[in-house]
C-alpha cells in the first residue's frame, strides 16, 4: 500500500486506505502533470509555476521539514539495565542544538536508486540497527557517528526516537 511519490505521480492514481477499505483514486490533472519532472529542479520549478503552486509548495515543504527538524533535536530515550530512562531535552541542550545545526534536507530518490532509507520496512530495521547498537553499550553520538553518513541525520534520529529502550 506504501506507494512513493514517484509511484503516486507516475501511475496518476493515489491509494488511500480508511478502515479497512483500500480504495484508488485519480490525481488531479495538475498534480499528474509532474510526471517526468521529479528528478529535474529547473522542471519541476517551471510546472509549479505554470500551475501557480510554487509559493504553496515551499510553505508545505518548510512545514514538512520542521517536522524533521524538531524529530533531529530530540534526544532518544536511553538504557539503564532493564530500564528506559527518558533523556532530558534540557540537559542534552549542547547535543540537541548540534544536531539542529547539522539537520539537512535532500530531495526524495526514486525508490530502487540507492538514496538512503527509502521505506518503512527500512525504517524498521534501521530503528532495529540502533537498538541493537545501544544495547551494545553505544550511546546517540557514536551512533550518529557511524550512521549518519549511510543515511542521514534525520533519519538516524527518527530511528533513535523509535527505539524501545
Amino acid at each position: 500500500m506504501a506507494q512513493s511519490l514517484f509511484e503516486i505521480i507516475e501511475s496518476g492514481n493515489i491509494e488511500v486506505n480508511h478502515n479497512g477499505d483500500d480504495v484508488t483514486f485519480a490525481i488531479p490533472k495538475w498534480l499528474y502533470e509532474a510526471k517526468g519532472k521529479l528528478e529535474n529542479e529547473v522542471d519541476l520549478e517551471i510546472w509549479a509555476k505554470d500551475n501557480k503552486i510554487l509559493h504553496a509548495l515551499l510553505h508545505a515543504g518548510l512545514a514538512d521539514t520542521i517536522i524533521g527538524l524538531r524529530a533531529a533535536i530530540r534526544p532518544a530515550d536511553k538504557k539503564v539495565g532493564e530500564d528506559k530512562v527518558k533523556v532530558s531535552l534540557i540537559k542534552d541542550e549542547t547535543n540537541a542544538q548540534k544536531r539542529a545545526n547539522e539537520f539537512k534536507i535532500t530531495p526524495k530518490t526514486r525508490p530502487g536508486t540507492g538514496g538512503g532509507v527509502k521505506t518503512k520496512a527500512e525504517i524498521d530495521t534501521l530503528t532495529k540497527v540502533c537498538q541493537a547498537m545501544r544495547e551494545a553499550g553505544l550511546d546517540n553520538e557514536t551512533i550518529h557517528k557511524m550512521q549518519d553518513p549511510v543515511f542521514g541525520k534525520a533519519k538516524v534520529a527518527l530511528a533513535l526516537n523509535n527505539t524501545e529502550i
